[in-house]
C-alpha cells in the first residue's frame, strides 16, 4: 500500500505471537461459552481480537512472530486473502531464534529475523531450511520435521511430536555467520531480511556482563540492523547520547542503531499492550522499505513513547491541493492534480520546465500577501506593477483565467477554492512564500532584514518576559510621539519666524515714528488755540467732540451685535434640522414598548429672544445715529476756530490710538522673537530626547535579544544578534543638497554636524549640535532657517539588528553565506507554512550540507515546509517526508507523489537532482551504516 502523503507517524508492533507459537503459548478461551462460540477454534478468536484491538489502538504494521517458523504468519496471510485483518497497512513475518552464548542469567540470547512482505511464505521457509544446528555430529535444519528429530535426539524420553518440536525449538541455536551467509548468498534475500537483537538483560545481548564477552557482544551488535528494546537508556546509548559518543558507538557497533519495541504478546491481554505503554512509533510509509529508513535515521524516524510523536502544526497547514485537468494553450496543459500533502517537509522535484514552480505559485496566489496575479483592465493592460518572470500564474493568467485550485487544511473543516484571477484570498491563515530571487533581494535590503529578525525575536519571547516587551513597545510609542512633537514645534517655528521677521519689525517701527510725527504736528496746532477760545467755547467744543466719539462707537457696536445675532439664528436653524431629524430616526428605531418616545427640541423661545434683541439693537442703532447727527450739527455751528480745534482733537485722539496699537504690535513682535528662540531650543531638546529614546530602545532590545538567546533555537545555530542605532548618513547628506547652496557651504560643515550626532549616540551626555553663525548664508535662495531646522531634526535613525554568522558580521559575508543566514532566519520565523522556490540558488553546497540541513530538520518539527528544489541534499539529507515529482509529458504537467523510501521515488531523486546518488550515500553513511 503506497501512501501518497509520504512518510507519517504510525504505530508499529513487530513482535506479537500467535496461537501457533510453540513456546509459552497462552492464547485461550475465557470460559466454556467463549469456547463454544468459536467452536473450539482459537484461531478464529485470535483473528477477532487482532482486528478489534488493532482498530482500537490504530496499529498500522504488525510483525507476526513464531519461533523458528512462519506457520502463524502463513495462517494470518490466509485469513487476509479471505478478507480479514484488512485494518492493517502491512503484516510482516518475524521469526525468533536463540543464539549463543548464554547470558549471565543462563539464557540464550534472542535474535529475530524480520522478512520483507515481497518474500512469499515458501521463500521464507526455504530461507529457514538453509539454517542449521550441529548436535552430536549431525546438522539439523530449521524446519518442523528436523526440529522434532532434534528434540527427540536431545531427550529420548519425550514421545509426542509436539513436545519433541518444543524441545527442538528450545535447543536449536542459530549461528550468526550462517545466518548472514544465507542472506548474502541468494539475491532473493539481500535487503529483504532485517536482523534484530534483543537487548534484554535476561535473554538479550546486554546480559553478556563479563568483560571477556565484550567483543562477542559488540560483534552481535555489529551484525544487527536494529535493537529490540523499549528502555530509554538503551535508546540513548545506541544513538551515542550517553556513556559512549557517536564515534565510539560506530566503532563498537558498526553504526548507530535504532531501537524498536513490541508487545511480545503471548496472550490476548498483552496484545498491542507493551509494558509501561512503550508504544513503537515509526515515521515512514507503512512498507518494508519504510522500516529500512530507520537504519539511516535512527533518531528522527523512530520513537518509543505513549503519545504520537508528531508535533502540533498550525491548523492551517495545507492538507490537500486539487487542480482539475485544464488546457492552458495548445502547448501546455495540467493533468488532474489531487495531492495529499504531508504536514512536515514536502519536496517538489523535476527537470527544468517540468512544473515545479507552477504548483507552489498557484498555492501562493491563494493568499493576499502573495497575490501572484497582475489583474488586467478592460484594455488588457496590467494594473499592478508586480511583474515576476518566474511566476507561473502571471505567465498563464491571460490565456487561462479560469484555472481553478482548491486547498484543504489539516483542521479538517477549512477549504478554499478560487480561479487564479479571482480577487479573493484565504482569510483564516497565512503562508510565507519565497519565490526565486527573494533571498537575494532580502540580502540587499537592510530594513526588510531587520523587520524579519525583529519579528522572529519578538514572536519567540512574547509571553516569556512581558516587562521587557512592554518597555520596548513603550519606547517605540514615545519615539513616535517625539517625532510628532518635532513636527509640531517646526510648524510653530515657521509661523513665529514669519510673524516676527525683521522686515515686519522695521516697518512697524517706521510707522510708529510717522505717527509720532503726526501727533507732534496735531499737538503743535492745538497749542495755537490756547487762550483764543473762551472757557464756555472750550467746554462746548470739547463736550461735543467727546459725545460724537462716544455715539460713533456705540453705533458701530450695535451693527456688530446685530450681525452676530443673525449668525446665531443661522446656526440654530441648522441644529434644529439636524438634531430633530436624528431624534425622529431614534423614535422610529424603537424595538421595545418600554422605550419612551423622545420629544423634539424646541428652539422657538431662543429664536424669539434673539429676534427681540435684534429689534432692540436696531432701535438703539437709530437712536445712536440720531445722536451722532445731533452732535455733528453742534460742531458745525461752532465758529471757525472752534470747528478747527474740535477736528484737531479728534485727529489727535485717533493718532494716539494708532500709536498704542503699533506699540502693542511691536511688543508682540519682540515676544514672538523671544518665543522663536525658545522654540528653537525646545526643538533641539526634543531632538536630543529622540536620540535618547533610540539609545534606550537599543538597550531594551539588547536585553530582549539576550532573552531570545536563552531559548532553544537550534535552527539559528551559528547566528548571533546585537542591537544598533543606525544613523542614515547617506540620507542626511542627500537631503542637505536641497537645503544648502553647495558653492557657499564650508567643506567641513556637514562633517562636523554628523560628528556631533554620532558622538551623542555613542556616549554623549548632551547633544551639542554644530551650528555655524553664518548658517543662514549657506542656504539656497528659496530656503530659510525653518528649512534648515527641518532637515537637521528629521528622524534619520532606525533600530537595527546586527547579524553575525560564526562571529562575522553579515555585511562581510559572501552572497552564499548571506543566503544561508537569511534562509535560516525565515525557517525560524513562525509556525505557519513556508513555501520556498529553489532557495539553494546562489548558495554554496557546502553551506547547504553544513548549515541548512539541520535547520530544515528542526524547522519541519514546528511548521509545514514545501520546497521546490534541484538540490539533493535538501531532499535526502533533510529527510523529506514527501516527494512530489513534477514531469512534463506530451505537453502536460503531471505530478506523482511518494516518500523517500519508495523505490520509484528514490530513482527519480537520484536521476533528477544534482548529486542525488551521492546524497543517498551521505545519508546512509551518516551514522556509520555501510
Amino acid at each position: 500500500m503506497i501512501h501518497f502523503g509520504g512518510s507519517r507517524w504510525c504505530r508499529w508492533d513487530l513482535h506479537i505471537h500467535t496461537p501457533e507459537s510453540i513456546l509459552n503459548m497462552q492464547f485461550s478461551f475465557e470460559n466454556s461459552e467463549d469456547c463454544k462460540r468459536y467452536n473450539n477454534n482459537i484461531w478464529d478468536k485470535y483473528i477477532d481480537e487482532l482486528e478489534a484491538k488493532g482498530e482500537k489502538e490504530n496499529i498500522s504494521v504488525v510483525g507476526i512472530t513464531d519461533y523458528c517458523s512462519v506457520d502463524g504468519y502463513e495462517k494470518i496471510i490466509d485469513y487476509r486473502q479471505r478478507g480479514r485483518v484488512q485494518n492493517f497497512d502491512l503484516i510482516l513475518a518475524n521469526v525468533e531464534f536463540r543464539i549463543l552464548p548464554v547470558t549471565s542469567k543462563d539464557k540464550a540470547i534472542n535474535l529475530h529475523c524480520i522478512f520483507s512482505d515481497e518474500l512469499t511464505v515458501g521463500e521464507i521457509k526455504r530461507f529457514l531450511n538453509e539454517l542449521n544446528y550441529d548436535y552430536q555430529n549431525r546438522k539439523y535444519k530449521c524446519n518442523k520435521e528436523e526440529l522434532i528429530e532434534l528434540g527427540r535426539a536431545y531427550n529420548p524420553d519425550i514421545t509426542s511430536d509436539k513436545e519433541c518440536y518444543k524441545e527442538g525449538v528450545n535447543q536449536f541455536k542459530v549461528d550468526v555467520e550462517n545466518l548472514k551467509e544465507v542472506i548474502n548468498k541468494d539475491e532473493r534475500y539481500k535487503e529483504k531480511v532485517f536482523i534484530v537483537i534483543s537487548n534484554n538483560s535476561q535473554d538479550g545481548a546486554s546480559g553478556l556482563r563479563d568483560s571477556s564477552t565484550g567483543s562477542t557482544r559488540q560483534e552481535l551488535y555489529r551484525n544487527a540492523d536494529f535493537i529490540f528494546s523499549g528502555n530509554e537508556g538503551c535508546r540513548d546509548y545506541f544513538l551515542g547520547r550517553s556513556s559512549d559518543s557517536i564515534e565510539n558507538i560506530i566503532r563498537k557497533c558498526g553504526s548507530l542503531k535504532a531501537c524498536i519495541h513490541g508487545s511480545d504478546a503471548h496472550d490476548f491481554e498483552k496484545l498491542f499492550n507493551p509494558d509501561m505503554d512503550r508504544f513503537c512509533w515509526i515515521k515512514a510509509e507503512p512498507t518494508f522499505n519504510g522500516l529500512r529508513q530507520i537504519l539511516f535515521e535512527p533518531e528522527s524516524r523512530v520513537k518509543i513513547q505513549k503519545e504520537e510523536p508528531e508535533t502540533q502544526k498550525n491548523i492551517y497547514s495545507i492538507k490537500r491541493i486539487s487542480i482539475p485537468s485544464t488546457n492552458i494553450n495548445q502547448e501546455l496543459s495540467i493533468r488532474n492534480v489531487e495531492l495529499q500533502l504531508n504536514k512536515n517537509l514536502v519536496a517538489i522535484i523535476g527537470g527544468k520546465g517540468s512544473g515545479k514552480t507552477a504548483i507552489i505559485d498557484v498555492i501562493a496566489n491563494c493568499y493576499q500577501e502573495h497575490d501572484r496575479s497582475r489583474h488586467y483592465d478592460n484594455k488588457g493592460k496590467a494594473t499592478k506593477n508586480n511583474e515576476d518572470k518566474n511566476s507561473f500564474v502571471q505567465r498563464i493568467e491571460k490565456e487561462c483565467p479560469k484555472l481553478e485550485v482548491e486547498l484543504d487544511y489539516i483542521d479538517k473543516h477549512s477549504t478554499f477554492n478560487k480561479k487564479i484571477t479571482d480577487n479573493i484570498f484565504f482569510q483564516h491563515g497565512v503562508i510565507r512564500y519565497l519565490p526565486q530571487g527573494k533571498i537575494e533581494e532580502v540580502a540587499g535590503n537592510t530594513e526588510l532584514l531587520h523587520k524579519i529578525i525583529q519579528q522572529l525575536i519578538f514572536t519567540n519571547i512574547q509571553g516569556k518576559n512581558n516587562n521587557e516587551y512592554t518597555a520596548y513597545r513603550s519606547n517605540e510609542e514615545k519615539i513616535a510621539d517625539i517625532n510628532n512633537g518635532i513636527i509640531s514645534i517646526l510648524g510653530g517655528i515657521r509661523v513665529l519666524l514669519k510673524e516676527s521677521s525683521s522686515e515686519i519689525l522695521l516697518e512697524h517701527e517706521r510707522q510708529l515714528e510717522i505717527k509720532k510725527g503726526e501727533l507732534k504736528d496735531k499737538e503743535t496746532k492745538l497749542s495755537i488755540f490756547s487762550g483764543q477760545l473762551s472757557e464756555e467755547e472750550e467746554k462746548v467744543a470739547t463736550e461735543a467732540t467727546e459725545k460724537l466719539k462716544e455715539f460713533d462707537m456705540k453705533y458701530e457696536n450695535t451693527i456688530d451685535y446685530a450681525e452676530k445675532c443673525f449668525s446665531t439664528l443661522e446656526h440654530i436653524k441648522e441644529w434644529d434640522n439636524m438634531v430633530n431629524a436624528e431624534i425622529s430616526e431614534l423614535n422610529q428605531a424603537c424595538f421595545d414598548s418600554n422605550l419612551k418616545q423622545i420629544p423634539n427640541i424646541e428652539f422657538s423661545n431662543l429664536i424669539e429672544l434673539i429676534n427681540y434683541n435684534v429689534s432692540y439693537a436696531s432701535m438703539r442703532k437709530e437712536y445712536f445715529n440720531e445722536e451722532k447727527i445731533k452732535y455733528s450739527e453742534v460742531i458745525k455751528r461752532f465758529s471757525g476756530k472752534q470747528s478747527e480745534r474740535a477736528s484737531l482733537l479728534k485727529d489727535r485722539d485717533n493718532i494716539k490710538k494708532a500709536i498704542h496699537e503699533i506699540e502693542e504690535k511691536i511688543s508682540e513682535l519682540h515676544r514672538k522673537k523671544r518665543e522663536y528662540i525658545s522654540k528653537v531650543k525646545e526643538l533641539f531638546a526634543k531632538y536630543e530626547e529622540l536620540m535618547f529614546y533610540y539609545k534606550s530602545q537599543k538597550n531594551s532590545y539588547d536585553r530582549i535579544i539576550e532573552l531570545f538567546k536563552s531559548i532553544d533555537t537550534e535552527i539559528l545555530s551559528s547566528i548571533s544578534f546585537k542591537a544598533e542605532v543606525y544613523f542614515n548618513e547617506n540620507l542626511f547628506i542627500e537631503l542637505s543638497e536641497d537645503v544648502f547652496d553647495g558653492r557657499k557651504i564650508p567643506d567641513d560643515f556637514l562633517e562636523k554636524t554628523i560628528k556631533s550626532i554620532k558622538d551623542f549616540l555613542d556616549d554623549g551626555d548632551s547633544f551639542n549640535y554644530y551650528q555655524d553663525k553664518k548658517t543662514k548664508e549657506y542656504l539656497r535662495r528659496n530656503k530659510d532657517l525653518p528649512d534648515y531646522y527641518r532637515w537637521l531634526t528629521q528622524d534619520y535613525f532606525r533600530l537595527d539588528t546586527k547579524v553575525y554568522f560564526n562571529g562575522t558580521e553579515l555585511s562581510k559575508l559572501s552572497v552564499g553565506q548571506k543566503g544561508a543566514v537569511i534562509l535560516k532566519l525565515y525557517l525560524a520565523d513562525g509556525d505557519y507554512p513556508i513555501i520556498l522556490d529553489q532557495p539553494e540558488d546562489n548558495l554554496d553546497n557546502r553551506f547547504i550540507s553544513n548549515e541548512l540541513i539541520t535547520a530544515f530538520r528542526k524547522a519541519k518539527e514546528k511548521r509545514q515546509i514545501i520546497i521546490a528544489t534541484h538540490n539533493a541534499n535538501l531532499v535526502v539529507n533533510a529527510d523529506a517526508e514527501q516527494i512530489v515529482v513534477a514531469d512534463f509529458i506530451n505537453n502536460s504537467i503531471v505530478y506523482t507523489s511518494g516518500s523517500i523510501e519508495n523505490n520509484h521515488i528514490r530513482k527519480e531523486v537520484a536521476s533528477l537532482l544534482e548529486g542525488g546518488e551521492e546524497a543517498f550515500k551521505q545519508r546512509e553513511n551518516k551514522y556509520g551504516f555501510q
